[in-house]
């Protein structure tokens, strides 16, 4: 089974690597992360500037900032995790603007809601607890690409390309820099996917 891990990390891992699908590819890629332990998903929004340098997802501010929540609340860590993206690019950042955000049309063509990475993930790793990170993961299961504010916390069971998922949608880590009045409904949201990780919805 580790050599069938490593052999569907590698194949996932070389589809985003030579995806040129959208205008966002020669912006830089975070690529697919495998923990060695992982028996979950994460999804986030898109990579930015700190990601692109090392490569993986979450490795910025916000990472910094959710990872020392997921490690003291719910007693989790990085390795805990297969982490991807909605965009495994970095989006161009509007004129006037500090970050780029992906758009429904790339989100519609890249690795997640493109493939069938997902499937793969739960035969292959057993994965099928997900958390879901901001707005723009959110849209993968549901089509919306707001609201994650009164979603966040919130469980569901999806039925997704024949295979069953559970999944928490929780608001994303980077909302607690721009407002830390958000700190209290994220850790909330962590500790609903502890919830339900151990008990079942």
């Amino acid at each position: 089974m580790e050599n069938l891990k490593k052999v569907v990390s590698s194949a996932i891992t070389e589809k985003v690597r030579k995806c040129q699908k959208c205008e966002f590819y020669s912006n830089g890629k975070a690529y697919p992360f495998f923990g060695k332990h992982a028996k979950f998903l994460m999804i986030g929004e898109a990579p930015h500037v700190e990601e692109i340098k090392q490569g993986f997802p979450f490795v910025g501010d916000s990472g910094e900032t959710m990872w020392k929540s997921i490690n003291s609340l719910i007693y989790l860590d990085r390795e805990d995790f297969v982490i991807l993206n909605s965009v495994m690019c970095k989006p161009t950042v509007p004129l006037g603007k500090t970050v780029g955000k992906p758009k429904k049309e790339n989100i519609d063509i890249c690795l997640i809601k493109s493939t069938n990475a997902l499937p793969y993930l739960n035969a292959v790793f057993g994965i099928k607890h997900i958390l879901s990170l901001g707005n723009y993961a959110k849209y993968i299961f549901t089509g919306n690409n707001t609201g994650i504010e009164s979603k966040s916390g919130i469980s569901e069971n999806i039925i997704y390309l024949d295979k069953e998922f559970t999944i928490t949608y929780c608001i994303h880590p980077a909302s607690i820099l721009h407002n830390p009045s958000n700190k209290t409904k994220f850790e909330q949201s962590l500790i609903s996917f502890k919830e339900v990780i151990t008990f079942g919805i």
